[in-house]
Parts: C-alpha cells; sequence; structure tokens
C-alpha cells in the first residue's frame, strides 16, 4: 500500500474478518485462559488491544515517511543508488 491505511485500496473484506476473528478468538483465549494458558484478565486484554494499535499506527508512520524518502529519492535503496552500489562493491 502506498498511501495511509484508512485510504483505499481498502483490504478485502476475507482479510479484514480473519484477522478480527483470530484477534479476538486469541483475546478470548488470553482472558479466560484455555488448557494451559493461566487467564489474564480483561485489564490486560484491552491493555493489549490498545499496545497493538498504538504500534499499528506508529508502523504507518512509518511506513508512509519511508514511501516519503524513497519518491523523493533520498533513501538509501532508491533504484538510482543500485548503480553506486555496485560501483563501491565491484560488481
Amino acid at each position: 500500500m502506498k498511501d495511509w491505511f484508512w485510504k483505499r485500496p481498502w483490504p478485502s473484506a476475507a482479510l479484514v474478518l480473519s484477522n478480527l476473528g483470530t484477534s479476538l478468538l486469541g483475546t478470548l483465549v488470553a482472558v479466560y485462559g484455555f488448557g494451559l494458558v493461566t487467564p489474564v484478565g480483561w485489564g490486560w486484554g484491552i491493555f493489549i488491544w490498545g499496545y497493538a494499535t498504538a504500534w499499528f499506527l506508529f508502523n504507518d508512520a512509518v511506513k508512509m515517511w519511508v514511501l516519503r524518502m524513497y519518491w523523493a529519492k533520498r533513501f538509501l535503496f532508491a533504484p538510482g543508488h543500485f548503480t553506486l552500489l555496485r560501483r563501491l562493491v565491484g560488481g
């Protein structure tokens, strides 16, 4: 994706539903416990959802910064820099 996550093109419904379904199932297992998993309670469950959401937003901002640097040709691995890298390595 070359833009912020909330802009088009959005992920398919199947991807979103499978991601939310497994996340909710994992949350329920962690909160209530299952088998050998010790329950952690809703406080930790909500904390982890907030933590994951914060990192998701941070990673999207980093993605946009990297893309902006790439399109501005200031990023180390922009296509024009590969010729310089080949000369330095001797290839």
